[in-house]
């Protein structure tokens, strides 16, 4: 259960550029509940 639970936080780092990218397309329509959930991941990935 473990493994399947383990994020590879520096896979996940690189992947973070893809994702922003992707959900900037959505501009002012973004919910703002996603763009905390996603400055969020970026801060929890950032620690190493």
């Amino acid at each position: 259960m473990a493994e399947l639970l383990r994020v590879d936080r520096e896979l996940l780092r690189e992947q973070l550029p893809q994702v922003k990218e992707h959900l900037a397309r959505f501009g002012d329509r973004l919910p703002d509940e996603v763009q905390g959930q996603l400055d969020a991941l970026e801060r929890r990935v950032g620690d190493a």
